[in-house]
């Protein structure tokens, strides 16, 4: 592996620990809440020929969208045949009169089914404006992984890796400790058509979380949107602006699951 390309390697890792130490700092997500169902049968007595039901003051079930609690979870992606995602993260803050800034962007489509497949492009840049970019591509039947430093370089096939490196690039490997969102924040919206997909739409003002930490909240909205029956997430879009250790931070994040169970085509590249 060339010097550049070694490089970029690292860059990656750097990237994956960062986001898990961020991800340390969040509160675990709570169990969404049992909702409760109806009585059963034998809780009481059938009423007698010719008489009428009692009337036992309870409600009937509730079963509409406004009582289903959100629980997409990344880790949900995996049951489906395929999907393609695009994600933007972009932040900003200052340190004891240090400024600093960064972006990091991605894009991928993965096949779970019948093998797993996956081809994603990582792109990251500094409070300089210098890029870096990662194209990936792994393909489990043919037992390979492929790696090259942006769009422009030579392919470098990775030989001797443990397969569980696999995890580290997928959409939940990598991407889980930046979703904030925690379920008992979250209010239902409404039921809207995104990315193709029926979806209920959650949001809240702000991340519980954050105050733990001694965070001040000047802004903040959490917006997820629920694909009905899928369990997974369609989208998800935060935005925060505030103070934490004395600091200034901001930062804005996007993802959009697209073209669920569609067709994909992940090829070796060499």
């Amino acid at each position: 592996m060339n010097r550049t390309l070694r490089t970029a390697v690292l860059g990656l890792l750097l990237i994956v620990a960062m986001v898990l130490v961020v991800g340390a700092c969040r509160s675990p997500t709570p169990e969404p809440p049992i909702q409760p169902g109806p009585p059963a049968p034998g809780d009481r007595p059938p009423a007698e020929p010719g008489e009428a039901p009692a009337d036992t003051g309870e409600p009937a079930p509730a079963d509409t969208d406004e009582s289903v609690p959100y629980s997409a979870t990344l880790g949900a992606l995996a049951a489906l045949d395929s999907f393609e995602y695009e994600f933007s993260w972009i932040w900003e803050g200052s340190t004891a009169g240090t400024f600093q800034s960064g972006s990091f962007r991605g894009s991928g489509q993965v096949q779970n089914q019948p093998s797993r497949a996956q081809h994603v492009v990582w792109n990251t840049a500094d409070e300089e404006g210098v890029e870096s970019s990662i194209e990936y591509v792994f393909i489990e039947d043919a037992g390979g992984f492929w790696l090259r430093e942006a769009t422009s370089g030579d392919w470098a096939p990775l030989t001797g890796v443990d397969p569980s490196l696999y995890e580290a690039f997928t959409l939940t490997g990598f991407l889980t400790p930046l979703l904030f969102s925690d379920a008992e924040d979250l209010a239902f919206v409404g039921t809207e058509t995104v990315n193709g997909v029926e979806a209920r739409h959650y949001s809240s003002g702000g991340f519980s979380f954050l105050f733990g930490l001694g965070c001040t909240v000047a802004q903040a909205s959490d917006d997820v949107w629920e694909a009905i029956d899928l369990g997974v997430p369609v989208r998800h879009i935060s935005r925060f602006s505030g103070s934490c250790g004395g600091g200034s931070a901001e930062w804005s994040f996007e993802l959009n699951i697209t073209k669920i169970n569609g067709p994909v085509e992940v090829t070796p590249p060499i």
